[in-house]
């Protein structure tokens, strides 16, 4: 079994697993609707738990699920980088049987400790007062600080100052195929 059918079986299995919880989930509220007061409060200690258990499995599920996505996406973004450089003029979009990935390859960059001297060089190049910066009621989020680093790469700035740390972001977007490939 290929990888492309593992991951289509899964896909399938994690549907219909989904579809029946939420139709038990369903159950369990229009049960509650309908009876509410008679329902002992074991039974309904039970339902919470049962409904903590479902959220737990889920949580888990997703966080799986989004490392595994993360992988895969970093290796189609390296295979395009890698195909750019042996050929600039490449297509590096990637069509699959049911979905698209479009690579990316992105700057980005470790932010400085809070109260660093880069920390400060930055904050200052951004128009930030050190007031701000000093008590701590700004905070960078690194998406952002990645998006800045990245977006002075492509235009072929230097890093702005205090950045001291950069490297390469190797992502891929999926997207949902419109028409299937058979």
């Amino acid at each position: 079994m290929g990888v492309a059918e593992i991951s289509k079986n899964a896909a399938e299995t994690v549907e219909a697993i989904h579809v029946e919880t939420l139709t038990r989930l369903i159950d369990l509220t229009e049960e509650f609707k309908a009876g509410g007061a008679s329902i002992s409060s074991s039974q309904l200690c039970d339902a919470g738990y049962f409904c903590r258990r479902v959220e737990r499995w889920a949580d888990e599920m997703r966080k799986e699920a989004k490392a595994r996505a993360e992988m895969i996406a970093r290796e189609i973004a390296v295979r395009a980088a890698r195909l750019v450089v042996e050929s600039p003029d490449a297509e590096t979009t990637v069509r699959g049987t049911h979905a698209i990935g479009i690579p990316d390859v992105k700057t980005a960059a470790a932010i400085p400790k809070v109260g660093s001297p880069e920390y400060a060089m930055l904050c200052d190049w951004l128009g930030i007062p050190a007031e701000a910066y000093e008590t701590g009621a700004i905070r960078f989020h690194f998406n952002t600080v990645a998006q800045i680093v990245s977006d002075r790469a492509a235009a072929g700035q230097d890093a702005p100052p205090g950045i001291t740390k950069t490297y390469s972001m190797f992502t891929c977007t999926f997207k949902a195929r419109t028409t299937r490939v058979r």
